[in-house]
């Protein structure tokens, strides 16, 4: 029998070969899967790079019509021609409600977790004698004055109510550096945001303070009961609810005045205007916390001189016909964020 020379290759049987090929071609699917996995995961980060540059590039027209718009018809209302002014009012009022559907303004809110609250803490059971007194207080305003036992015991039940539901969560308490360096760091690094902060002061100032001399020519029974009203508190007439022609509650009263005696004791149509006005300027900063806790700071900025210029704000300081601290105690009660607010973690200067 022949002998043959040993082969250099390992002979293998037919059933290895063919696992051979199973396994190779299982080794090629695994890889076609994976690119493409791989093209279906770079297919949404394509898209959202080319949603990202589309939505920079698009210039919300719709909106800065409707600000133009909106102008013009003012314009028209001024020189009283109603009929104009109701048309670009109209077409403004269209223009806004093509740019929300087309959603040219998008404001992702803030991501950031808020504060627990604590509904028990340590001082819960200062609910109960501020009930207490609070139940006081109401039999001893029966006679419709202020009395000094009624006051007391009124101020402490709030107060008490207000501890017993403070949080007293931990927080981190870091020192803050003077005012003049935060000027100098914001001149500094944030150029941009010092000149408009004071650019928009200046604007909500002139609209707050500009003409307030200006008194019409015939004053209504409110306004002129108003003013007699503050007269009233200012000689000593301590009474709880007020009588006149006008809204009863005695808060609105007490601020005007307590401004009237600082400005010298002269109570006049100019010095309740003034009051009302500088008391709506913590409304502008109350708004501004909330646009900015709730979006960011430049947002509310442009929250605060809307309001500082809007017609409602103004009217409410001008007209002495309703009670002119409902605009900053009404945004106080809904500005989130209370202990942050007296931190003043968003202000300004910080």
């Amino acid at each position: 029998m022949e002998n043959r020379p040993a082969s250099d290759e390992t002979e293998i049987t037919i059933l290895e070969y063919l696992k051979s090929l199973l396994a190779r071609g299982a080794g090629q699917g695994q890889g076609s899967v994976g690119a493409a996995a791989a093209e279906v995961d770079q297919e949404p980060s394509t898209e959202s790079a080319a949603a990202a540059v589309r939505d920079a590039v698009n210039f919300p027209w719709f909106s800065t019509g409707a600000v133009l718009l909106a102008l013009i018809a003012q314009l028209f209302a001024v020189n009283r021609m109603a009929l104009f002014s109701l048309l670009f009012f109209a077409a403004a009022a269209a223009c806004l409600l093509l740019g929300l559907r087309a959603k040219e303004w998008k404001l992702p809110l803030n991501s950031g977790s808020p504060e627990p609250w604590q509904f028990f803490t340590g001082k819960t059971w200062l609910l109960f004698p501020g009930l207490a007194l609070g139940a006081a207080a109401f039999f001893l305003f029966r006679p419709q004055r202020f009395t000094l036992t009624a006051t007391l015991c009124w101020a402490a039940a709030v107060t008490a109510v207000l501890l017993a539901f403070w949080n007293k969560a931990a927080r981190d308490k870091t020192a803050r550096a003077p005012l003049n360096l935060r000027i100098q760091k914001l001149l500094k690094e944030e150029r941009a945001w010092f000149f408009m902060l004071l650019l928009v002061s200046a604007v909500v100032a002139w609209f707050s303070f500009a003409h307030l001399k200006a008194v019409p020519p015939e004053l209504v029974s409110g306004e002129v009961d108003h003013i007699y009203s503050v007269r009233d508190v200012l000689s000593g007439n301590a009474v709880l609810l007020h009588s006149r022609n006008l809204v009863s509650e005695p808060l609105q009263y007490l601020w005007g005045a307590l401004f009237s005696f600082a400005a010298g004791g002269q109570t006049g149509f100019v010095e309740l205007k003034a009051a009302y006005a500088l008391a709506n300027l913590a409304a502008l900063y109350f708004i501004y916390r909330l646009a900015a806790d709730l979006f960011d700071r430049w947002v509310g900025l442009t929250a605060a001189l809307l309001l500082g210029i809007s017609f409602w704000q103004i009217i409410q300081t001008r007209a002495l016909l309703g009670s002119g601290l409902v605009l900053p105690l009404g945004l106080l009660t809904i500005t989130p964020g209370a202990e942050s607010l007296k931190r003043g973690s968003l202000s300004p200067f910080h």
